[in-house]
């Protein structure tokens, strides 16, 4: 019976003895715990327990010496052992049946394995004394011979115990296997959904990269794209960002302005001239205080020194409730400014033109009276000495008369017969005038197309604005000179309109009246058509010749401008609009067919942006590459930093810090293949430098318009243009 069994356990582990008792106990079992193979001996003299079950490693004397000392005993030879072991290595098997062990039990061991093997022992115990054969054996294990002698229930019972033990091993094997195969199919499985996660967020992840990129370009593109300028700065005013338009209009690269402090930089003077403290500017306060300016009273100042107004909004960048800088947004105003400055003028004029238009009304019913009365005063008053006196008053009177007509003239614009003109015949007949009145010092020259287009004019006020700019050219020649008139067809596109507000696209005749004469200061060239304005000795001149030329001319739907300079001549430019035909219509059509150019670099130098502006747009649509200059001297930056790139210069004659023919000059030294054309205001009739001497490929007059810009620069390239372009047949 099971309570008649003492099994005795002996294990160095309290733990595991303890589990031990307490399977073992649930089975009725009575236990007693030794804690190594000495402590063992001991117990067992004292009471021989049924059954051994005993830990194979243990301090001072493991298992199989316990096992060799029992069986060595007389007393204790027949005494079950079971000892616990790992079976790590086959060899345990081997030093078991060494030492006489009865049977093997794994650790971790199964609770029914472990009481089925008790009780087969126990319930086997009695074969021992019947089954005393002793057999001797000899084993050849792992290059190892073993002698081992024991009776063959032992052999027997340890390799029953041994398969059984393998069997069960197998078994868990097995079903570790199955569990492992199951493990690995779910580790696959989320390995394979793990993986489509981790594609499907790498795709993603691409995706928002890829769409990022994308953002970035069009903003790039955006930025390099608009006309105005855009920088960014830190909250010191130190620049982060600045676009290609805002780094052209200040006359750095976007590079060379990165990190620098803008305001010390561009805008660190007032519009006149004064120091301008950082703490007292709108636009780097919103980068300090987070409160946004605007406004169009500042300017910027260029790397020339030269300044240019501005229009202007900043903004502050906060992030987090954070002030980290500011953005600013610039345009150049130079061009609006000088819209205004003329819409204030006209304004100005409209106002004095309608005051003297009120005088002139009552002057004329002033002097009404005085000329009928004359008729009546000569009937009655016939002795010579009072007819002197009638006559000096109708000569008066008749003056008088002639200037209120004029007044009214430039006031109201009084249209005359429109009718078809021929300016050729209008031009030769004040020619002629011109040669029998003036005086022989100054000659007269006339250059006119060939196939000059026909106006709807009013001949009789042409004639008046030809005769006013005339005799103004003979007096600003007392020494005499060379007066030429000369007229050109000419078609006037959108460029060139939007230089001009008074003309729409569309052919038109250029009228010009150029004078080798004094010039005109710049100082009174802004006011020369004002009414009453004047620089003439008192009763030599009304002041109001050229503002009458000026409304006669604006009434025609035309335009008038002068070009100047001081000790060079004069030059007055009309355009009128012409009537349209077959021929005006064929030219058109040539324009629409202009050459294109095949990416040459083209460099255009002249002190005034919007013929800047037009003229890079003009030449970049018709197929070339253009760089622009503001002065000579960046011109010459230019032709240093592109040397042997630059094809063609065109370069205004007139500009500040240094002028066309000293730009002309440094440019050939610094690259003698470049070609030139050589654009003024003044006709190439008039002497400003002679090209020759300056060895300039062609001659543009300004204004000029794309079809001409174009085509002379496409002439140029290929060596077809003279040193001056004729501008008709001279008389």
């Amino acid at each position: 019976m099971p309570n008649e069994v003492e099994i005795l356990i002996v294990e160095d582990s309290a733990t595991q003895a303890e589990q031990l008792k307490l399977i073992l106990e649930q089975h009725g079992y009575v236990l007693r715990h030794a804690r190594d193979g000495k402590e063992a001996l001991g117990l067992m003299r004292v009471r021989k327990p049924t059954l051994l079950i005993s830990d194979v490693n243990m301090p001072e004397m493991d298992g199989y010496q316990l096992c060799r000392r029992i069986r060595a005993d007389e007393r204790l030879a027949d005494l079950p052992v079971i000892l616990l072991t790992a079976l790590s290595d086959p060899e345990d098997v081997v030093r078991g049946l060494e030492c006489g062990a009865d049977n093997f039990l794994t650790k971790p061991y199964d609770e029914n394995y472990l009481v089925s093997r008790i009780r087969y022992i126990l319930s086997n115990r009695h074969l021992r004394e019947y089954e005393r054969t002793r057999i001797s054996l000899e084993i050849f294990f792992a290059g190892q011979k073993h002698q081992i002698t024991a009776d063959r229930l032992q052999i027997l019972n340890l390799l029953l115990s041994t398969y059984e033990t393998a069997v069960l091993k197998n078994h868990e094997l097995s079903r570790a296997q199955e569990a492992l195969r199951q493990l690995n199919e779910q580790l696959e499985a989320k390995v394979r959904e793990r993986t489509a996660a981790l594609e499907a967020e790498m795709a993603e992840r691409k995706r928002a990269e890829e769409e990022r990129l994308r953002l970035h370009r069009e903003i790039q593109l955006l930025l390099a794209s608009t006309g105005e300028g855009i920088y960014g700065t830190d909250a010191e005013g130190r620049c982060t960002f600045m676009n290609r338009a805002g780094a052209e209009l200040i006359g750095y690269t976007p590079e060379a302005v990165m990190g620098r402090e803008l305001h010390t930089l561009i805008h660190h003077h007032r519009p006149d001239g004064s120091a301008y403290p950082a703490d007292d500017c709108p636009i780097h306060r919103a980068a300090r205080t987070g409160q946004p300016a605007s406004g169009d009273a500042e300017v910027f100042w260029r790397r020339d020194g030269t300044s240019f107004p501005i229009h202007y909004s900043s903004h502050p960048i906060l992030e987090a409730g954070a002030i980290r800088g500011a953005v600013v947004v610039f345009a150049d105003i130079t061009e609006k400014k000088r819209l205004e400055a003329e819409s204030l003028r006209n304004q100005r004029l409209e106002s004095i033109g309608t005051l003297a238009g009120g005088i002139a009304h009552d002057l004329n019913n002033v002097l009404a009276p005085v000329l009928m009365s004359l008729q009546i005063l000569r009937m009655k008053y016939t002795a010579p000495d009072d007819e002197r006196l009638l006559s000096t008053i109708e000569a008066s009177a008749a003056r008088g008369a002639d200037m209120v007509k004029q007044v009214l003239t430039f006031a109201r614009g009084v249209q005359g017969e429109r009718v078809a003109v021929q300016l050729v015949h209008l031009i030769k007949e004040v020619a002629k005038i011109l040669k029998q009145t003036f005086p022989k010092s100054i000659q007269v020259r006339t250059a006119l197309q060939d196939g000059l287009w026909a106006l709807t004019a009013d001949a009789t006020q042409l004639h008046q604005v030809l005769m006013n700019l005339c005799v103004n050219a003979r007096d600003a020649m007392p020494h005499g000179g060379t007066l030429t008139l000369s007229a050109t067809n000419l078609l006037v596109d959108d460029p060139f309109a939007s230089m001009h507000p008074h003309l729409k696209p569309g052919p038109h005749v250029e009228l010009k009246i150029a004078d080798t004469g004094t010039g005109i200061p710049p100082e009174i060239k802004a006011r020369i058509f004002e009414p009453f304005f004047t620089t003439k000795e008192t009763g030599k001149g009304t002041g109001l010749g050229l503002s009458t030329a000026r409304s006669i001319v604006k009434n025609h739907a035309g335009d008038i401008t002068c070009y100047s300079e001081v000790g060079q001549g004069t030059e007055f430019k009309i355009y009128l609009p012409a009537l349209r035909s077959a021929a005006t219509e064929a030219a058109a059509a040539e324009m629409r067919a202009l050459p294109t150019g095949s990416g040459e670099l083209i460099l255009v130098a002249d002190d005034e942006a919007a013929i800047l502006n037009i003229a890079k747009q003009t030449l970049e649509m018709f197929g070339y590459k253009v760089l622009t200059a503001s002065d000579g001297a960046e011109a010459i930056a230019s032709c240093a930093q592109h040397t042997g790139k630059i094809r063609v210069l065109v370069t205004d004659m007139g500009m500040p810090i240094m002028d066309g023919p000293a730009t002309i000059r440094a440019v050939r030294r610094i690259d003698p293949r470049i070609k030139i054309v050589a654009a003024s205001g003044l006709g190439s009739g008039v002497k400003v430098t002679d090209p020759e001497q300056l060895q300039v490929e062609a001659f543009l007059p300004k204004p000029y318009t794309a079809e001409l810009l174009v085509k002379t620069v496409y002439e140029v390239l290929r060596g077809e243009v003279p040193a001056q372009r004729p501008s008709g047949a001279m008389e």
